[in-house]
């Protein structure tokens, strides 16, 4: 599960803070309220008149602002859909006030024009929009500023919600053209299950609308007042009216059905043609795996009479796996920035590798220190998660043994596996690195078979010879409980060497785990998976230079023999020894958002080689994965094997990966008996596309949406030759290559995935083939 990455990067992508506040000041706090209905308005922004200072309410309308005392200030108070309000206030003490807003509809006047009369003023309004922003974006060359930011976590369940989790930051902020983003923070506060490690960044990197292209997760979104917009874009003049007091054009966003952009409404300011505040969800073109329901809105103020900057920004999302038990979380994030200073010159030493630094006392700022630092007040619910939270994880920390515990024991049991030949296989395993700074890995483990009553074991090591280090913080525990953290200096190995030795059952059914043979073997006790006993050793050398590539150089010994009644080698119970020297590489590369991962085999066994056979063999793959927006996700994998001198041995001989009667893998064939074709030499390639929900939305099913449904075409080509001489029976596609087609439905609860696959050669005495296949796919 991403859900770890999915954090740390909306955490980097949207949060913000306010600026310190001494103890010498007074606080003017109380609630903003509607003047018909006396309810709580959420989100209301209280700015200071004459400076860059303020402060907006929570979500039960509740506010606080630090005033020196004995200071006159005229004070601004805004909120959507109400009139602007301006009061004056001296104080000498603290107060409390109760301020009360008249409504006032967002949308004044709904537009009713014929024909497309509304899109051309829309666009002529965008198009000064964008004219506009060319020209003081032209000037701003960097600026400061303070944020304040706080996420919450909450579970849901049903209509009930519950804060998991509260995370505060204060930070000093800076931007410069050509360098980017950086922050201090100088305070930080969070409910005791999170260590403060965990709460490392403050705004990350501001999330600018105005700005021509918008970075989430490996997404480029095109932004809605970018240079090239209406390649993307869209838009409809839906109403006027005004917004805080000022009138406006309310503007719908309507992405192209390619583009990966945003849709939504934008507010655009009458007088000066900016945006005075949006509301945006990602296109359908977007899939962000288990993120769902991402809504953004952003408010936008005047800055030193030439720059509009986000000074509001919020974040909703929620995080929802189809899977079955598993709670669904919403994530709140919202964004206060402040205390602008722009283009007065920001310094490049600002800028380096770090760009997310912690001040050193940010996490001596005690409880009642940080509630004056707070630029919006705590909710209730809030309020009650630190107080509940806080309690709970310092309970179960009191509680907490570092006994031996059932989970220790859990950890070296394997999996039970079946099979026809061993029935229910049982065993022990474990792998253990005595030192974390030293890369050795030291593994075992030991298995019976009910069956075929053998035993069977392996030991094995992983030392790395030429390594570098990396500091990494390790997080421990959750949430009920707390996490904890701590700095582990942890080794990047870039050339090992790996040593096992072992008997076992092995299998030609290279491309599916245990489990998923254990499941078919369960359903169909009658496929030939082709098992034989395996006893021997191997050692190699492993070069990782980098996390995209790989290679490796590995001599295996064995001996090999039948296994049960399968009679895969021999009819006797002869051993046959196999001594071969492998040499593989494998290489990924990103071009863009386009794939690419190429992969190659050699291997060569000889007498030289202590073996009973001499062949030479080269293996090599390359697959092409591109995402299309809305189309989809396209993946093209080709495939190439040959013999190049001598005879495979009988177990050693290529074959299709195809289905074993219950289970199909994306990228191989779905439509064939195991081993129904065998050979020598192999060709194949294979095109997989998910169109994701692109055709429920042409069809105009929505109800399916909320299953979040992937909806896949598959075809493939390929064909099986014997070269040279033939030294076992073995049908081969050699006459024609064996070519199918299929559809499926896949990201069933995130896990399963429905096929059906039609063969158009090499017909029997059915064409069509359901399968299924077990992937976590997010």
């Amino acid at each position: 599960m991403r859900s770890s990455l999915i954090l740390s990067f909306i955490l980097l992508a949207f949060a913000y803070r306010a600026p310190a506040q001494t103890s010498s000041r007074v606080h003017l706090t109380g609630s903003v309220k509607s003047k018909e209905t006396g309810e709580a308005i959420p989100r209301a922004s209280i700015g200071i008149l004459g400076t860059p200072q303020g402060t907006l309410a929570n979500s039960d309308g509740r506010f606080s602002l630090a005033l020196d005392s004995g200071k006159t200030y005229r004070l601004r108070i805004r909120a959507l859909g109400h009139k602007p309000d301006t009061i004056t206030v001296t104080l000498n003490s603290s107060q409390e006030r109760t301020i009360l807003l008249a409504v006032e509809p967002i949308v004044g006047k709904e537009i009713t024009v014929a024909g497309d009369a509304s899109r051309i003023e829309a666009r002529r309004i965008m198009h000064e929009v964008i004219r506009r922003k060319a020209e003081w974006q032209a000037k701003l060359q960097d600026f400061q500023c303070t944020a304040y930011s706080r996420w919450n976590l909450r579970s849901l369940s049903g209509e009930d919600t519950t804060v998991q989790s509260v995370l505060e930051s204060n930070a000093q902020c800076f931007w410069k053209k050509e360098k980017g983003f950086s922050e201090i923070l100088t305070s930080r506060m969070q409910t005791a299950n999170f260590p403060p490690e965990m709460n490392a960044f403050s705004v990350g990197d501001i999330v600018n609308f105005y700005d021509n292209r918008i970075a989430f997760n490996d997404f480029s979104f095109v932004g809605p007042v970018a240079d090239d917009a209406f390649d993307s874009y869209d838009y409809d003049l839906i109403g006027t009216g005004t917004l805080n007091g000022a009138s406006v054009y309310q503007i719908a966003v309507q992405p192209n059905l390619l583009a990966e952009a945003f849709d939504g409404t934008l507010w655009i300011d009458q007088t000066d043609y900016t945006i005075a505040y949006l509301d945006l969800s990602p296109s359908k073109a977007v899939k962000l795996g288990p993120i769902k329901d991402l809504h953004l809105q952003q408010t936008f103020e005047l800055f030193d009479n030439n720059y509009y900057l986000p000074v509001d920004c919020r974040t909703n999302l929620s995080i929802k796996f189809q899977m079955p038990l598993v709670p669904q979380f919403k994530l709140e994030l919202l964004s206060v920035l402040q205390n602008f200073s722009v283009n007065k010159g920001v310094s490049d030493t600002l800028f380096g590798s770090n760009r997310h630094r912690v001040a050193p006392r940010a996490d001596s700022v005690d409880t009642l220190a940080w509630a004056s630092q707070r630029a919006v007040p705590l909710a209730a619910d809030e309020i009650k998660a630190y107080h509940t939270i806080d309690s709970t994880v310092s309970e179960a920390r009191k509680d907490s043994s570092s006994g031996f515990s059932i989970f220790d024991i859990l950890s070296f049991i394997d999996i039970p596996r079946y099979s026809q030949v061993e029935g229910w296989r049982f065993g022990l395993s474990k792998s253990i690195t005595p030192v974390e700074s030293f890369p050795l890995t030291l593994s075992g483990g030991v298995a019976y078979g009910l069956a075929d009553k053998q035993w069977k074991y392996f030991a094995g090591l992983h030392q790395g010879i030429l390594w570098t280090t990396k500091t990494n913080r390790l997080i421990q525990g959750d949430l009920s409980g707390g996490l904890t953290s701590k700095v582990v200096t942890k080794p990047i190995v870039l050339l090992a060497i790996d040593a096992k030795y072992f008997f076992d059952l092995s299998t030609l059914r290279s491309a599916y785990s245990s489990i998923e043979n254990t499941i078919a073997s369960v359903f169909d006790n009658s496929a030939d998976l082709g098992y034989f006993y395996e006893k021997g050793f191997l050692a190699g050398l492993e070069l990782t230079p980098n996390a995209g590539t790989s290679a490796s150089l590995e001599y295996r010994h064995s001996q090999i023999w039948n296994a049960g009644t399968l009679q895969l080698i021999d009819t006797t119970n002869k051993k046959f020894r196999l001594g071969a020297l492998t040499l593989g590489a494998n290489k990924e590369i990103a071009i863009g958002k386009l794939n690419l991962n190429g992969s190659g085999e050699w291997e060569v066994s000889s007498n030289a080689l202590a073996s009973d056979y001499a062949y030479s063999l080269i293996q090599l793959q390359l697959s092409f994965k591109k995402r299309l927006g809305a189309l989809g996700e396209a993946e093209l994998t080709g495939r190439y094997s040959t013999l190049l001198a001598g005879a495979l041995p009988f177990w050693h001989s290529l074959f299709f990966e195809t289905r074993d009667a219950f289970f199909s893998k994306p990228s191989y064939f779905r439509g064939l008996d195991p081993f129904e074709f065998r050979g020598n030499r192999l060709w194949s390639l294979h095109l997989e596309h998910n169109f994701y929900d692109l055709p429920t939305q042409l069809l105009g099913i929505h109800f399916l949406d909320q299953f979040d449904l992937h909806w896949l075409f598959h075809a493939g080509i390929g064909q099986i030759e014997m070269i040279g001489a033939r030294n076992f029976a073995s049908a081969t596609t050699a006459d024609r290559p064996y070519s199918e087609i299929g559809m499926g439905i896949g990201n069933i609860f995130n896990i399963l995935q429905i096929e059906g696959t039609w063969r158009l050669t090499h017909r029997r005495e059915s064409n069509f083939y359901p399968t299924l296949s077990m992937q976590l796919s997010f």
